[in-house]
């Protein structure tokens, strides 16, 4: 609703500081593997809910709705589009669940480990995807359909998002030495390893942005797709891959963002197809 007032600003300063606040918070802590995904996912949850309370009060100062129950027409859209989402949420939740129990079914729990380990840092390209879409997906969302912007809009945000990812993965390679240092003597053998789930971390990045632009514009068909590249990845990967060594588990690791990639582009291009039946007027 910000978005179609027009008011940016709000929507991208919330956003920023919110994503800002979780990463710092996930960085905090991520030399103590002790501590586990608590500390982040309950800084995250705090994060989410002061954002949206924040967004809800400018929306409520805005236009005096405060209060104001929404009609039986937007509540049809809204449980449509969340019910096209379910397959890539419950998908989404599987996979990363299912990841460590299959490693660990298959007798890779010291391999799983080591890669979750030299995996932390990566979560510092997390902050590319979120900022970019915290400041420009309103911007994204309001282009006009038969503008001709969209298409351009779309590469030329992903190009950029690209481009910071490149660069943010390039200091984190070059940076392996102190980074694994950090985690212990056990890991500062693990340089091949780190590297490659830092480069799957980063596609996983690119694919989030184009993913989040595609909810701007509420292309959300072709959701379903994620659950058969899932499946495939799933079964490819842990009969390729000698997953019970570090540098399979890593490489399966970071094949993981594949099935994002193929949904997200899956996403645009139906976006697209629908796009080009917009007549301008």
């Amino acid at each position: 609703a910000l978005q179609l007032l027009f008011e940016f600003r709000a929507v991208q300063t919330s956003g920023v500081v919110s994503s800002s606040a979780r990463i710092v918070g996930a960085l905090a802590v991520a030399p103590w593997p002790q501590l586990g995904a608590i500390v982040p996912t309950a800084a995250n949850a705090v994060a989410m809910g002061i954002q949206a309370q924040w967004l809800k009060t400018v929306l409520a100062r805005l236009t005096g709705a405060a209060g104001t129950a929404l009609s039986a027409e937007d509540k049809s859209e809204m449980t449509a589009a969340a019910k096209r989402l379910v397959p890539l949420n419950i998908v989404l939740v599987a996979q990363n669940q299912g990841t460590g129990m299959l490693l660990g079914a298959l007798g890779a729990t010291v391999a799983l480990a080591e890669v979750t380990a030299v995996s932390r840092y990566g979560i510092a390209l997390t902050l590319i995807p979120t900022v970019v879409l915290s400041v420009l997906g309103p911007v994204f969302a309001r282009t006009a359909a038969y503008s001709g912007r969209v298409v351009k809009r779309l590469l030329g945000f992903m190009l950029a998002s690209a481009a910071a990812v490149a660069l943010a993965t390039a200091v984190l390679a070059l940076a392996w030495e102190p980074l694994l240092a950090l985690l212990g003597s056990n890991y500062e053998s693990l340089r091949v390893e780190y590297w490659i789930v830092t480069a799957g971390t980063a596609v996983a990045s690119v694919a989030t942005v184009l993913s989040g632009l595609n909810l701007n514009r509420g292309w959300t068909a072709g959701s379903w797709i994620m659950a058969p590249s899932a499946v495939l990845w799933l079964a490819g990967g842990s009969l390729a891959l000698d997953v019970t060594s570090t540098l399979g588990a890593s490489v399966f690791m970071a094949l993981s963002s594949l099935p994002v990639v193929v949904t997200a582009g899956f996403q645009t291009l139906l976006g697209l197809r629908d796009l080009k039946s917009i007549a301008a007027p």
